[in-house]
């Protein structure tokens, strides 16, 4: 499928925004390129897994079988493309925000792949990476818990604090 063959009915805008996705799930270095070959890395992504990703969407948004999925695929293009162009205004910005997050998350996937490795666990990645937002989780558990009442932690009785200006020290009316 070369040009807009691929297309579908997300149409070019559709296509853009599918191609972001897999650049992100699927950065150059997880590909193992010797098991695509003869294909490059942007033409698997473009060619195989965009389409695959296409039909599945249609398969899901219409409840269809991967069969009819695929007629709708291709029966769909030029429906798609001229509901969805890429240069329309209002799915410009979508494709630009598209772009801005993956390129964001590209640099935060590498950032966590450089701590996993700098803390020389023998844990695979998926598992750290769980365990590390369960300790993220439990710093803010305590760090609201702190913000809420930052004297809970004080053995601190109202004795101790008598003369001092406070809540404890009676109140005297004349």
């Amino acid at each position: 499928m070369k040009g807009n063959s691929h297309y579908s009915s997300y149409g070019e805008a559709g296509h853009q925004i599918i191609l972001n996705t897999l650049y992100h799930l699927f950065p150059r270095h997880t590909i193992n390129l010797i098991s695509i070959h003869p294909l490059r890395y942007e033409e698997f992504i473009c060619e195989v897994l965009a389409c695959e990703a296409a039909i599945r969407l249609i398969e899901i948004d219409l409840q269809l079988s991967r069969m009819a999925a695929e007629k709708v695929f291709k029966e769909s293009r030029v429906f798609g493309n001229n509901m969805h162009p890429a240069d329309a205004p209002h799915v410009a910005a979508s494709i630009t925000d598209s772009e801005r997050r993956a390129a964001r998350s590209i640099q935060h996937d590498a950032s966590v792949y450089r701590s996993w490795i700098a803390s020389g666990t023998a844990v695979p990645i998926d598992d750290w990476m769980q365990i590390q937002r369960e300790l993220d989780k439990e710093m803010r558990i305590k760090q609201e818990e702190m913000d809420q009442d930052p004297l809970a932690d004080l053995d601190i009785g109202c004795g101790d604090l008598v003369g001092a200006g406070n809540a404890c020290d009676p109140i005297i009316i004349d």
